[in-house]
């Protein structure tokens, strides 16, 4: 059975190709996200406190900083750092699944 819990190298795959993808689009306060998206998901503290407190999705989240997202001083719009983190769990898992499935077409392919 899979652990669900990401290991390190998953983690830092899925935040280097998003950290790229920032840097390509200049976004520079993504970056910034996406490296305290990277701490809070390398923190074990962060699958029983944080994400049991606000219960982030890929589209919501129940911080501060998500709900303040539109208001007059702040300089960013896009989306809070535990958001960042489940958009980088999601190609994590994404990324196993491919993998998943990769390996079942090649057994099924040398079975035959």
């Amino acid at each position: 059975m899979m652990n669900n819990q990401p290991t390190k190298s998953e983690i830092f795959t899925a935040y280097n190709k998003a950290k790229a993808a920032a840097r390509r689009e200049g976004d520079t306060k993504k970056i910034q996200r996406l490296n305290k998206a990277l701490g809070i998901l390398l923190s074990s503290a962060y699958y029983t406190g944080e994400k049991a407190d606000y219960a982030p999705s890929i589209n919501s989240c129940g911080c501060k900083d998500f709900q303040y997202r539109h208001a007059a001083r702040r300089d960013y719009h896009g989306v809070c750092k535990h958001i960042e983190a489940e958009r980088l769990l999601l190609a994590i898992y994404a990324r196993r699944a491919d993998h998943l499935f990769i390996v079942s077409s090649v057994s099924v392919t040398n079975d035959a």
